[in-house]
């Protein structure tokens, strides 16, 4: 039995493409995958992720948010 995808977010930058999924695994736990496939040309890829597990969701998010909002401040001119 394969992990059970609940939700996919998908985009695209030139080559690189980038793929969100929230998803359960066989045993019933949450969690949120983040891949990024840079394409190579002639059908070839190189891919990457990272799995962030459902009792980690807040932390990833307070931190997440945290690089935002620094992020919108940082060329920010006065």
């Amino acid at each position: 039995m394969k992990d059970i995808n609940f939700y996919s977010e998908t985009f695209s930058s030139g080559r690189k493409h980038y793929f969100l999924d929230i998803r359960k695994t066989q045993n019933g736990t949450i969690y949120l995958r983040i891949c990024r496939s840079d394409e190579l040309g002639e059908r070839k890829y190189v891919r990457s992720s990272v799995i962030i597990f459902d009792e980690d969701f807040e932390k990833f998010i307070q931190g997440l948010s945290s690089v935002f909002h620094h992020a919108a401040y940082l060329f920010k001119k006065d």
